[in-house]
């Protein structure tokens, strides 16, 4: 009966936690991820913010650039507040055709003002590895993570901005 109860849970319980978001403790790498931003600068994630907490917003097609937004909005100001908490915007372009991306590139360059462009990056390979690490559910929707000094996940949320995602967001990068 033990032993039962033993596989139940290592098999069923604790990856449903885990998807739900409900052990915060838990931590996970976050996916070797090359990355170009509008300026044009290389970026690789999660070297590029080694030793800092960070926060990312990821999406993975054109219908999650509202929410992207709404969380920019809604947080960007608090976490780039401090100097040593990098907040990056992710658009997974993987899913375009090639002859595609460069427009679409261009598209997202008009729309975001200079200043921001360093911060905002695009992603042409490891989509699924990003989507396993933000337990992909929606193709439309943006997920947040936040990373530790050491570039794991230590918490993550999709959807758009609620007062607690938010809040948790914010008392994440304290720690």
């Amino acid at each position: 009966m033990e032993m039962a109860f033993c596989i139940r849970l290592f098999f069923f319980i604790i990856p449903a936690l885990l998807s739900a978001g409900l052990m915060q403790g838990a931590t996970m790498p976050m996916p070797m991820t090359q990355a170009q931003s509008l300026s044009g600068h290389e970026v690789v994630l999660p070297k590029a913010v080694a030793g800092h907490p960070s926060v990312i917003v990821i999406g993975f097609t054109a219908g999650s650039q509202r929410a992207m937004e709404r969380w920019d909005k809604e947080i960007g100001a608090q976490v780039t507040a401090n100097p040593d908490v990098p907040l990056y915007n992710i658009a997974v372009i993987q899913a375009a055709p090639k002859f595609v991306r460069g427009m679409i590139r261009g598209s997202m360059k008009a729309l975001v003002p200079t200043a921001g462009q360093d911060r905002f990056l695009t992603v042409v390979q490891g989509q699924d590895e990003l989507k396993k690490a933000v337990d992909f559910s929606s193709a439309d929707e943006a997920y947040v993570v936040v990373l530790d000094s050491a570039g794991r996940i230590v918490f993550h949320t999709h959807g758009n901005p609620s007062e607690t995602a938010k809040k948790q967001v914010i008392e994440q990068i304290k720690e």
